[in-house]
């Protein structure tokens, strides 16, 4: 079998896009890796925080910052169904 090539990042007018398949109330935080979702490879990020008001949303920009080396201000987490 051979392992995908996809990325779960794109490039984007406004920098690049990251598809993130979060995992809420979870009882480690991290990047778990790249797990394969309808909408192709995501990647996997466990969070403490409920996904309500934000909570997730704004733990999950922290992990991505930390990952790319970023500050929190240059990462924008927007929901998608």
């Amino acid at each position: 079998m051979t392992p995908s090539l996809a990325q779960p990042w794109r490039a984007d007018p406004c920098g690049l896009r990251l598809l993130v398949r979060a995992s809420p109330k979870s009882s480690r935080e991290g990047i778990a890796g790249v797990v394969e979702t309808p909408q192709g490879p995501a990647l996997a990020v466990r969070v403490r925080a409920a996904a309500q008001k934000g909570e997730a949303n704004h733990a999950i920009g922290l992990a991505v910052a930390a990952l790319v080396l970023a500050g929190t201000g240059l990462v924008f987490v927007r929901r998608r169904a």
